[in-house]
C-alpha cells in the first residue's frame, strides 16, 4: 500500500511538472520575450569562429530524429524559407533535418504524458496537444525570428536613409564609414547586420558585401537601399535617391503605425480582469478538490 501511495505521488509530481512545462512554453509563445540577449550571445560567439550553432532540440536528442529523416519531404517554398532563416542565425542544419528534430521533441513530449493516462484518462488529450504545440512552436521558430529581424530593420530603414542623405549632403561619400556612423542608432538586429556587412566589406568586396546584406534581409525595402549603396560605391551622386527613397518610406512607416493603431485590441476592463482571475481561481480549486479526493481514497487524508 505504501509503495502504491508513493507510486501516486511521483506520477501527481511528474504530471504537474509537465503541465507547468506546457503553460511556461504556451506563455514563451504568446508573449514573444525579448532575444536581444541570445542574439548578442549569438553574435559574440560567431566573431570567435566557433563550431556552426544548432538548434536546442537538435543538441538534445542527437541522431534520433535522423530516422525520420528519409520519409522527409518539405515542399519548395516552405524549404527555402527554411533554410534562410537557417542560415541567417548559422543553424547548421538542413531544412528537412530541423523538421525531423521538431517533430521528434513533439513525439517524446507525448510520450512521456502517456503514461499519466493510468491516473487519468485526459492526461493523453494533453500529451498529444502539447506534443503538436512544441512541434509546430519548434519548427516556425527559426521562420518567426527571421520575420521579427525583418520588422526591426523595416521600422529602422526610413531613418537609416535619412542618416545616409544628411551624409550625402556634407560630402561623406565614404560607405563604410556611413554605416559605421548608423550602426548606433537602429536597433539591435539592424545592428547586428551592419556588423556584419562592415566586417565583409572590410575583409572582402565591399560590393559583394552589400549584395549579400540584401539577399540575407531578402526584402523589398532593403533592396532598395542596397541599389542606392551600391551607387555610391561606384562613384555615383545618390543624394537626391536617398532623400525620395527616404520621404517614400517615412510615408510607408506612419500608413503602417497609423493602421496598427487601428488594429490594436482594447485593454482589459478590471471588471473583465475580475472575471478572468475568478475563472482561474474556480479551474484551481475543481483541480485542488480532486487532488484531495485522490488523496483521500489512497488513505492519505
Amino acid at each position: 500500500e505504501g509503495n502504491k501511495i508513493m507510486l501516486s505521488y511521483v506520477l501527481y509530481g511528474l504530471s504537474g511538472a509537465l503541465i507547468a512545462f506546457g503553460i511556461y512554453m504556451l506563455m514563451l509563445y504568446v508573449s514573444a520575450m525579448p532575444t536581444q540577449k541570445s542574439e548578442s550571445v549569438v553574435a559574440e560567439v560567431n566573431k570567435l569562429d566557433n563550431v556552426q550553432s544548432q538548434t536546442l532540440i537538435n543538441k538534445l536528442l542527437g541522431g534520433i530524429s535522423k530516422l525520420f529523416l528519409p520519409l522527409v519531404e518539405l515542399s519548395d517554398s516552405t524549404k527555402y524559407q527554411i533554410q534562410a532563416a537557417l542560415s541567417y542565425f548559422n543553424y547548421n542544419v538542413t531544412p528537412e533535418q530541423h523538421f525531423c528534430d521538431a517533430l521528434t521533441s513533439g513525439i517524446v513530449v507525448a510520450i512521456l504524458c502517456l503514461p499519466f493516462m493510468a491516473i487519468k484518462p485526459w492526461a493523453g488529450l494533453i500529451g498529444l496537444v502539447l506534443g503538436a504545440f512544441i512541434f509546430k512552436n519548434e519548427f516556425n521558430g527559426p521562420i518567426k525570428r527571421m520575420k521579427m529581424v525583418r520588422e526591426d530593420i523595416e521600422y529602422d530603414a526610413a531613418l537609416f536613409c535619412k542618416f545616409i542623405s544628411d551624409a550625402l549632403k556634407e560630402e561623406n561619400r565614404n560607405v563604410i564609414d556611413i554605416l559605421t556612423s548608423c550602426k548606433e542608432s537602429v536597433s539591435t538586429s539592424f545592428k547586428n547586420e551592419l556588423e556584419h556587412t562592415l566586417t565583409d566589406m572590410k575583409t572582402g568586396n565591399q560590393e559583394q558585401a552589400l549584395v549579400d546584406m540584401s539577399r540575407r534581409i531578402s526584402t523589398s525595402t532593403m533592396t532598395q537601399i542596397t541599389v542606392g549603396l551600391l551607387g555610391i560605391v561606384r562613384g555615383d551622386n545618390q543624394t537626391l535617391y536617398f532623400e525620395m527613397l527616404y520621404e517614400k518610406l517615412h510615408k510607408a512607416e506612419l500608413t503602417r503605425i497609423r493602421k496598427q493603431n487601428s488594429l490594436k485590441p482594447g485593454k482589459i476592463s478590471k471588471i473583465s480582469m475580475l472575471l478572468i482571475l475568478a475563472v482561474v481561481g474556480l479551474i484551481l480549486t475543481g483541480m485542488i478538490l480532486t487532488l484531495m479526493e485522490e488523496f483521500k481514497s489512497n488513505g492519505v487524508l
